[in-house]
């Protein structure tokens, strides 16, 4: 059984986050670049690092199925096709009017101190909270004894951990390894080379996305139920604080330490530049677009890097519904702001 059935999973949220910490630095150090979903699938923008990105998402996927598969995601049968296209239809209009989803704004804008994403990523909870005390979830979690227990409980064994310790552990070790001393090293030597430079681009690209995405699958962002417990915060019962931990494991520690790397003048190590958004700009379209995420984020709890995962699980109608809303907002959004 998922660990995301047993309620709160402060531990293995904890270190999902951190690996999602190691991914959203390592490709800030590398190429100087935030690691943000929603325009990468809604613009078709396949360049190198971000296919690169898309391959390590992929091998996740296939590495969580393989070596861990307690961190799969449940499939959620009372969640029906059309309410994953509605879902998807929304985050696709909100997040190209917010020029931003969950990854951009919240993983990376908050970890730069920008107020413009502070402000969206409130806005994208206000709407999650709103949409997800419409749906139906059933109360409640459910323990190894398929008992219903109170979310915020947990499994005072930490039996996922342990079942899967070696290789958590070992995850957490190598990523702290590959993103603050390898990685750099070894690209600061070929930096000048453009055939060895473009070939660490790659690997550090899949890097990214492979680490990204296991932290997805084990913090729990990427199952539904445990996104949908987490917005339910008017409802005690349900409410399962664990993704909460993300803010501390990741975003508190980048804060902190991309200040420092932002100082640095031998960093982007692959880049010329930092290729950063710096817009300070509080539009109507932020505002409105951030709210409408939030309306499909609480539907079936998926955002971009989540809703790319489902589509590898299986579930590819929120992929279908999010590019149509996003090119469809891109070509009328000059006519309406």
């Amino acid at each position: 059984m998922s660990p995301a059935n047993f309620g709160f999973s402060p531990l293995e949220t904890s270190i999902g986050a951190l690996l999602i910490q190691f991914a959203t630095t390592s490709h800030l150090i590398q190429v100087g670049r935030t690691v943000g979903f929603s325009s990468l699938i809604g613009n078709f923008n396949f360049n190198i690092d971000n296919s690169s990105l898309i391959i390590g998402l992929y091998l996740s996927y296939q590495f969580v199925k393989s070596l861990i598969p307690d961190f799969l995601p449940a499939q959620n049968s009372d969640i029906s096709r059309s309410s994953y296209v509605v879902a998807g239809l929304l985050v696709g209009v909100g997040s190209n009017l917010a020029s931003g989803c969950t990854s951009g704004h919240m993983l990376a804008g908050l970890s730069r101190l920008r107020f413009r994403s502070l402000v969206a990523t409130a806005l994208f909870f206000v709407g999650g909270i709103f949409s997800t005390s419409l749906t139906s979830v059933k109360s409640g979690c459910r323990n190894q004894l398929g008992q219903t227990i109170n979310c915020s409980q947990y499994d005072t064994s930490f039996e996922a951990f342990e079942q899967n310790k070696r290789a958590l552990l070992s995850l957490v070790l190598i990523g702290l390894v590959l993103t603050y001393f390898l990685l750099p090293r070894i690209s600061s030597f070929v930096r000048n080379n453009a055939v060895y430079s473009t070939v660490l681009r790659i690997v550090s690209g899949t890097i990214t996305g492979f680490y990204f995405g296991t932290g997805l699958f084990i913090s729990g962002m990427a199952s539904s139920d445990k996104v949908l417990r987490f917005l339910r915060v008017l409802d005690p019962i349900s409410f399962d604080p664990s993704l909460a931990l993300i803010v501390v494991f990741a975003v508190i520690p980048n804060i902190f330490i991309w200040r420092h790397i932002l100082k640095q003048p031998n960093y982007p190590v692959l880049n010329d530049a930092w290729e950063l958004a710096n817009s300070k700009h509080l539009s109507k379209s932020l505002i409105i677009g951030s709210l409408t995420f939030g309306l499909g984020w609480g539907v079936v709890g998926a955002c971009p890097g989540p809703g790319l995962l489902s589509f590898f699980v299986g579930k590819r109608e929120w992929l279908v519904g999010f590019l149509i809303g996003y090119r469809t907002t891109k070509f009328l959004k000059p006519y309406l702001f």
